[in-house]
């Protein structure tokens, strides 16, 4: 196990292309941009998310250290279970995250703002 110092975010996707598995936040279930940086580049995530708010996403809450432990190892050691999972998440990304559909959904908010400015 490597553990990486300071990289600029210009950089980060070498990292993930390097690495055979990416280990996302397990703080209080939020979807973070590494996580999603990482399912972009095709690695298999694991990563603690609140089910309830993000019912698409590929991810398990995961409530306990021996749970983790098990995604971990079958993201490791199982290739049948990296291939779904890498799939998934890839689909995932590619319907939600994608550069034109931020921007859209952005302008949308901006729109509302400003419909409620003027």
């Amino acid at each position: 196990m490597e553990f990486v110092k300071e990289v600029p975010h210009n950089e980060m996707n070498k990292l993930y292309w390097s690495s055979d598995l990416v280990l996302g936040s397990f703080g209080v279930g939020q979807l973070d941009t590494i996580a999603i940086e990482a399912m972009a580049c095709g690695r298999p995530v694991v990563h603690h998310l609140l089910k309830r708010f993000y019912p698409q996403c590929p991810f398990k809450e995961i409530n306990s250290v021996e749970e983790c432990a098990h995604l971990i190892e079958k993201f490791l050691t199982d290739e049948k279970t990296i291939k779904k999972q890498v799939e998934t998440q890839i689909i995932y990304v590619q319907s939600v995250h994608t550069a034109p559909l931020l921007a859209k959904k952005l302008a949308g908010i901006y729109e509302n703002l400003m419909k409620d400015i003027f």
